[in-house]
């Protein structure tokens, strides 16, 4: 804790560390330093999760006498899904704050399915989003000419440890017709092609390496120069009004030997390919939320060239860091040269354990993101002040 705090009347949030589990209790404390007598009313405390959009979309305008102009939209969304409020402290009206040190532990226990933390940054890309987690303190004062103390402290959800699904193998099978045509329009039936693809398991870590089978019926009139199995990662931002963008990377691909008209992969023949998930996508595991969905989807896509659509078929699958996100730094609590405080009270969470953000059916969140509907809202949860005993 530098200087500042100490040198003034302030307020300050500590944990006792920076990253967490779902369903695990968060302990800290809430610190007041008064060093000159004040006016307060109250000395609140809240927990929250938030979910953040952010995405620029740039277009042209034309006005009436013909003249254009760069014109850039920006869009964002924002959501509260986990919130929970305390009382520290409240004083009577006009009432002297006295100078002292005082210290308001507190603990709130994160509901089992809390989602981790998660940032896209806006800045080198041209959307952001974000799931974040802060432990804020305000101590207000009377007046509109005083200013309240205040402080916010930044925590990290982490997810658990993903485990497999016993006996699962994901996989998609779709017939597709091909068409043929000139620039853009594709409009001449060349017949079916029917793809199936499958995976070894649901859930991957990077650095692993994806077992993927690849069966293919050409029953198109169509020669397909070369097939291709690919690790797409796929951005879905929405904004408060609704409005919604859809943003696709390739991560790596594979590549495989064409087929003629009539020919066939599958049975003995069927593909077996590795295809290897790199370590940047510890940066950016699975996310499913109400404003974003970050998804990862194994596709396979027979190219035919110019002029020819290409039959592609995705099929999503789960992909979530190895070793913990890096923890946002914490506030430094004080020395114990300096720190010298009285402790008030404990405050205990009201949550119910069971208490659950999402109700997901049972379903994987990332499996199905297109059949979840909106989040149960989470109600707000007053926390119970217990006082010491006498």
């Amino acid at each position: 804790m530098g200087s500042t705090f100490s040198s003034g009347n302030n307020v300050a949030v500590v944990l006792t560390k920076p990253t967490w589990f779902p369903g695990e209790m968060v302990q800290g404390a809430v610190l007041l330093n008064i060093r000159e007598a004040i006016e307060c009313n109250d000395l609140s405390l809240a927990i929250a999760g938030v979910e953040r959009t952010y995405w620029k979309e740039s277009r042209t305008e034309t006005d009436s006498q013909g003249r254009s102009r760069a014109v850039t939209d920006i869009y964002h969304g924002e959501k509260t899904f986990f919130h929970v409020t305390a009382e520290m402290c409240a004083w009577r009206d006009k009432e002297l704050v006295q100078p002292g040190q005082y210290q308001f532990p507190f603990c709130v226990v994160l509901p089992p399915n809390a989602p981790p933390s998660f940032a896209v940054p806006f800045g080198p890309n041209p959307y952001g989003a974000y799931v974040e987690y802060t432990a804020s303190v305000v101590c207000h004062r009377p007046g509109i000419f005083k200013s309240n103390l205040k402080h916010v402290e930044a925590l990290t959800v982490l997810g658990p440890r993903p485990a497999p699904t016993p006996g699962l193998q994901p996989s998609a099978t779709e017939e597709m017709e091909v068409k043929r045509g000139c620039c853009c329009c594709f409009c001449c039936s060349q017949g079916g092609v029917t793809l199936q693809v499958s995976i070894d398991r649901d859930v991957y870590l990077p650095g692993e390496q994806v077992l993927v089978m690849v069966q293919v019926t050409n029953s198109s009139r169509v020669a397909f120069k070369r097939g291709e199995v690919f690790l797409q990662r796929r951005l879905t931002v929405s904004a408060n009004g609704g409005r919604r963008r859809q943003l696709d990377d390739c991560l790596g691909t594979v590549h495989f030997e064409g087929l003629s008209p009539g020919a066939t992969l599958s049975g003995e023949k069927a593909l077996r390919l590795r295809l290897p998930i790199p370590l940047e996508a510890a940066a950016r595991p699975t996310c499913v939320m109400s404003l974003f969905q970050h998804i990862y989807q194994v596709g396979v896509r027979m190219k035919a060239g110019a002029c020819t659509s290409d039959p592609t078929l995705l099929l999503p699958c789960g992909v979530f860091a190895r070793l913990p996100a890096t923890a946002i730094g914490g506030f430094a609590p004080p020395s114990a040269d300096f720190w010298k405080p009285t402790v008030i009270g404990q405050v205990v969470n009201a949550v119910d354990p069971a208490a659950a953000i999402e109700n997901t059916g049972g379903k994987r969140l990332w499996l199905e993101p297109e059949q979840l509907g909106p989040p149960l809202p989470l109600k707000l949860l007053k926390l119970q002040v217990v006082k010491p005993a006498a």
